[in-house]
């Protein structure tokens, strides 16, 4: 479909700063600024007319909206519909959506909207539609963890296409209809496209999926006795943990022999992927937490990294930390192991510090507190 350009639509639209945000650059990562406080911001991209995202947001006060529309001439017919009557909790965007990345920052967005996106059908234009893998990148990007991101088209192709990229990417599926308007839930809001297919009897498709949740990135410091960074310290319980790192990957239990070599105690070993860490609870310590154990190569220890460092390297860095009661072993391969790997550690037990090696790369490091 042309659209018609409307030659007064760029000076509206400047004319109302109060619907319509002039410099969203300036607001990236500080959009609470615009609204005035702290509620949730959800996001429309390509709202058309604005029917959706207008009576959105009156049905949802305490939740901000931001309404993205590339063309003037289509957003001034949003902005004419709430121009009279101004809604606390909505502003508009003249933006191309490409960039998003410009006007927002990470985590700012609890939920995206995409409703009857151009399909692109030709498939050289497929990096164009707005549920390509590289747009899927920039929405994870924007969301908070565990944000949504809610999508309705009247094509059946596109729609399958759709789901194929949310599964590449790994996306969570909430909630999926094959025809949201036979049974239309009370909460749909109909978009001025979705009426007039509605009224030609096509099927209109929808799906709600989520992303990953985020796990808290922090600094990547190696303190030994003490714990990790600037934040995260031995002697913390769960609940304390969890407000820095947020939910660890995975969990798992273990029993780990008692310090007489005698009695077995309990173990949780809190996972965290994205960080490359693990982190260990011992019920003898009350589920405090004891010792942390990494493998990513960004980790440093005395502003120099080990992990993919020869054991020669590696010991004269700690020599420089003034760590001289360093010891060396070979450790046999267990049962079911590669027996190939040569496994060495190097160990102080002053500074309650591991530091593991498979065929003499650095690979682990492991300390506790003192």
């Amino acid at each position: 479909m042309r659209l018609r350009n409307i030659p007064r639509a760029g000076s509206v639209l400047a004319a109302n700063p109060e619907i319509v945000v002039a410099n969203p650059k300036d607001f990236i990562g500080n959009w609470t600024k615009i609204f005035e406080n702290n509620n949730p911001l959800h996001l429309e991209i390509g709202i058309g007319r604005g029917n959706f995202i207008i009576n959105l947001a009156k049905q949802n006060p305490d939740i901000n909206f931001l309404g993205i529309e590339k063309f003037d001439s289509v957003l001034l017919r949003a902005l004419e519909k709430t121009i009279d009557n101004p809604i606390k909790n909505l502003r508009l965007l003249r933006y191309d959506a490409n960039n998003i990345l410009e006007i927002f920052g990470n985590g700012e967005i609890e939920k995206i909207y995409l409703n009857f996106s151009d399909p692109w059908e030709r498939t050289s234009q497929r990096n164009k539609r707005m549920t390509h893998t590289n747009f899927l990148k920039k929405y994870e990007k924007i969301l908070t963890g565990g944000g949504i991101l809610q999508y309705k088209t009247d094509n059946r192709k596109f729609f399958e296409y759709s789901l194929s990229e949310f599964n590449n990417f790994g996306l969570r599926i909430n909630s999926l209809n094959l025809d949201l308007h036979e049974n239309e839930p009370t909460w749909n809001i109909r978009t001025e496209y979705e009426e007039k297919f509605a009224g030609l009897g096509k099927k209109i498709y929808f799906c709600a999926v989520s992303f990953k949740k985020k796990e808290k990135t922090m600094e990547k410091t190696i303190e030994l006795g003490k714990g990790l960074g600037n934040e995260l310290r031995f002697g913390m319980r769960f609940e304390e943990v969890k407000k820095i790192l947020g939910e660890p990957s995975e969990i798992e239990n273990s029993e780990v022999p008692s310090a007489d070599g005698e009695d077995f105690g309990d173990t949780v070993a809190w996972i965290y992927d994205e960080l490359g860490a693990t982190l260990y609870f011992d019920e003898e310590d009350e589920w405090k937490l004891g010792t942390i154990e990494v493998d990513d190569d960004d980790f440093e220890l005395g502003g120099k990294k080990l992990i993919g460092k020869g054991i020669k390297d590696v010991k004269n860095i700690l020599q420089n930390m003034n760590i001289n009661d360093i010891n060396e072993e070979e450790i046999e391969a267990e049962e079911g192991e590669d027996e190939e790997v040569k496994l060495r550690l190097l160990f102080s037990q002053e500074k309650c510090l591991n530091v593991w090696f498979e065929d003499g790369v650095c690979c682990e490091i492991q300390w506790s507190s003192l």
